[in-house]
């Protein structure tokens, strides 16, 4: 749909990024960028840099920007779904510019008539638009729990542990995601046992493509062992996933099930509120509470402050399942660079079009 305002293409898109933590900053084409929880509720206001100069400067000041939501449709922004972007300071909307890629050479495989490797690029390239979206519901699920943290006037102040009606919707987002991500990484091997390899079927997991392949064969075959022995980030994911799902969800994996409140300081020694959620122990590992042969737990003073320590030095789950999706838009690239795969642009004619163009007025939409 066109748009009517001829002034409003000259206006960069409104933008809403996501920061680290469940921080906002809103860029509403104003003088000023308002860093907060809502566009009611702010911590700071920087004075608006050039457009593509915001990311490198909210970076600069100690912010960590994860994704953008673009409002671009700006009369229809409430029945639009969010246009959020993954980005990442030196790599750019990497997973969009990945999802691209692979759809160039799922079309490409298309008119080649080459089903196996048209099957397995669409579903990479399924798996980088949905995980993109997965994280956004972390972000989102964080920002709604420290919205409400630091709105109610509640007594939760920082350094504080607490719990509130929104960790159970981080719960859900984070769940969601590893299951995603997990499946992504099979589809990924799947993708070079039978494309990179040539092989034929029997490889569906990544566990089988370890088992079934020599680390030493190739440089690709040795980063992926590596990437999946202890301490490598795809056993990581693996066993933070494995977790999750089969043996214990997020809010029954530990002693006490909290997130924390945190600050970044800001200007005039005031503070920024952060969330906090541990997901992995500082190494990355996978942490199991310590149990008894009874069964009961530990003294709840020697527990309190074994689960205070997790949560002091664990990685958040934020912060975790980003760097996930940032190393598995990085192995789908190195994959299909390895591949060499031909890629063809999608290029729409007028014989492509089926049956008259009809265009509703404005008026046929409620209003």
């Amino acid at each position: 749909m066109s748009d009517s305002n001829p002034m409003r293409s000259k206006v960069p898109a409104l933008r809403i990024v996501h920061l680290g933590g469940g921080l906002r900053a809103i860029d509403l084409n104003q003088d000023e960028v308002l860093v907060g929880v809502s566009e009611t509720y702010v911590f700071a206001r920087l004075k608006t840099p050039p457009y593509s100069d915001l990311y490198r400067q909210l970076e600069t000041i100690g912010f960590r920007v994860i994704g953008v939501d673009f409002l671009t449709n700006h009369d229809r922004v409430e029945l639009s779904p969010p246009d959020f972007e993954a980005f990442c300071m030196g790599s750019g909307f990497y997973a969009m510019e990945g999802e691209r890629a692979w759809s160039r050479v799922r079309h490409a495989a298309a008119n080649a008539k080459n089903w196996r490797v048209k099957e397995l690029s669409g579903k990479i390239r399924t798996y980088l638009r949905l995980l993109p979206m997965r994280l956004r519901e972390i972000s989102e699920a964080y920002n709604s729990c420290l919205r409400q943290a630091v709105l109610m006037r509640t007594s939760v102040k920082i350094g504080h542990n607490f719990s509130n009606q929104w960790t159970v919707h981080i719960d859900a987002a984070v769940h969601a995601y590893l299951s995603d991500a997990g499946a992504f990484r099979d589809v990924l091997s799947e993708f070079t046992w039978r494309v990179i390899l040539g092989e034929g079927d029997g490889v569906t997991r990544h566990s089988k493509l370890i088992r079934k392949t020599n680390a030493e064969a190739s440089d690709l075959l040795r980063y992926i062992h590596e990437s999946s022995r202890e301490g490598g980030w795809l056993f990581q994911l693996g066993a933070l996933r494995d977790e999750v799902v089969h043996a214990a969800p997020i809010a029954e994996s530990q002693e006490f099930h909290f997130g924390q409140l945190r600050a970044l300081a800001g200007a005039e020694k005031d503070y920024i509120a952060t969330l906090h959620l541990a997901l992995l122990q500082a190494d990355g590992s996978v942490r199991r509470p310590e149990r008894p042969d009874g069964g009961d737990g530990l003294p709840i003073k020697t527990s309190l402050e074994a689960y205070r320590q997790y949560v002091e030095t664990g990685r958040d789950a934020l912060a975790v399942c980003e760097g996930y999706l940032v190393d598995l838009v990085k192995l789908s690239d190195r994959l299909r660079l390895e591949s060499g795969l031909k890629e063809e642009e999608v290029v729409l004619t007028d014989k492509d079009i089926i049956g008259p163009v009809e265009v509703f007025p404005p008026t046929a939409f409620p209003s």
